[in-house]
């Protein structure tokens, strides 16, 4: 089959699209990557042709971008400047997607895409297969809900899932509206696009030992376990960085991904004096924080990269934003975990990972001060029972293969579709 896969958003969206990618290429199938503009020298890299997007690195260093990662747990302001967000940056994502969306037998989707990308399939009467890393669609589940009005299986989760995909939908209709003009195609009702999503078939790029996968969902539907693409054979570390690694206790990683802050020198500051705090030691994670490294106690390592495959092996626990990819690494590599949620999806995996017993409650990005997390930092390297779950998980993890699912997926799903 010739697929376009569409993988637009931060790297935590890109790189397991990418590991998909190389699954299914490898399974016969030829792959043409959309993705950020940023992302596009990586993504060749690995030999794919690539249509190039908006570029993610420089939204998220807008000042919408910014207030979204300090101030997104609150849901207004998140729908707020999501809303903005997409209204002024959805052109230049989907330029590409209108161009070269049409040209493969195949649709593959992220969530962030599949509104734009179900465009492209009604107008070239191209499938569409939705690839989520995260768990969007209504259910009664509660563990498979981003917001459960309840914590048992409950039609209230699911009534208020359907709320919640409405909101977002209402979100991108104009982006979707315009888009459909500039293509020569009609207008359609919010309600039409709730229900044409809704038939997307889907595979959750996430394991069923984290989430299980809801009793409720469609038929074409499957939770196929994370996508990894290991990247640590190609990579050195530094000599302060195994220095730091190689000292008992093992440190505890920090990092943030693409989250940015209006004030970094402040967010570092609090960093450093809640590990000082606690009494541990920490390698932190940040392009911001080598900016103010020179302020870095003893205890403390600052780094700008690693790839997580390698140093989540080197440490003792993990504290991070709760991206799902992050969280998917750190969870693989079997390592306590305390999630520090910015926004998104990221309360979600927060509460997942503290509801599997893998790691403390999260503490939400607006409320995180240095008592704060110099407290939770003691309880995540001092409760054994966080290490033991987290074990257990990283094992059950280890011993899936989603990418090989994954494909198994599409191509079921893609045969009921009628492509071959």
């Amino acid at each position: 089959m010739r697929i376009n896969l569409i993988a637009f958003g931060t790297r935590g969206d890109v790189q397991p699209a990418l590991a998909f990618a190389c699954g299914l290429r490898d399974a016969g199938h030829e792959v043409v990557i959309f993705c950020g503009a940023n992302f596009v020298p990586w993504v060749e890299s690995y030999g794919f042709t690539t249509h190039p997007g908006l570029d993610m690195d420089a939204m998220m260093s807008t000042a919408d971008a910014v207030e979204w990662s300090e101030r997104g747990t609150n849901p207004q302001v998140q729908l707020r400047v999501m809303r903005k967000l997409l209204h002024s940056h959805s052109d230049d994502m989907t330029r590409s997607l209108e161009a070269h969306g049409g040209d493969c037998d195949l649709l593959v989707s992220g969530f962030v895409s599949t509104p734009f990308a179900q465009v492209i399939a009604e107008k070239y009467k191209r499938p569409l297969i939705e690839a989520a890393l995260q768990p969007y669609r209504p259910t009664r589940s509660a563990a498979a809900s981003m917001n459960p009005l309840t914590r048992r299986d409950s039609r209230l989760n699911r009534w208020f899932g359907l709320f919640a995909q409405r909101m977002i939908v209402r979100m991108v209709q104009k982006p979707v509206a315009d888009m459909r003009e500039r293509l020569g195609m009609p207008t359609i009702s919010m309600l039409d696009m709730v229900r044409r999503l809704r038939d997307v078939p889907l595979i959750n790029a996430y394991s069923s030992h984290i989430v299980p996968h809801p009793v409720d969902y469609p038929e074409l539907s499957a939770t196929v376990g994370y996508w990894f693409l290991d990247e640590a054979s190609e990579w050195t570390p530094p000599a302060a960085l195994m220095d730091a690694v190689s000292q008992s206790p093992r440190p505890i990683y920090i990092g943030f991904g693409s989250m940015n802050s209006r004030d970094p020198a402040g967010l570092f500051a609090l960093i450093c004096d809640a590990v000082e705090i606690a009494g541990v030691r920490a390698v932190v994670m940040s392009r911001w924080a080598v900016e103010h490294q020179a302020a870095a106690p003893e205890r403390v390592c600052v780094i700008d990269r690693a790839p997580h495959d390698w140093l989540m092996q080197q440490v003792s626990a993990i504290v991070h934003h709760g991206g799902a990819g992050t969280t998917a690494a750190g969870l693989r590599a079997g390592k306590p975990t305390l999630i520090v949620p910015h926004m998104a999806d990221q309360p979600f995996w927060g509460r997942r990972v503290h509801e599997s017993g893998a790691g403390p409650e999260p503490i939400l990005k607006p409320v995180l001060t240095r008592e704060s997390l110099a407290f939770r930092l003691k309880e995540l390297v001092e409760t054994p029972s966080y290490a033991e779950r987290a074990s257990e998980l990283g094992a059950c993890i280890r011993d899936e293969d989603g990418v090989a699912n994954g494909i198994a997926a599409l191509e079921r799903f893609a045969a009921a579709l009628g492509v071959k």
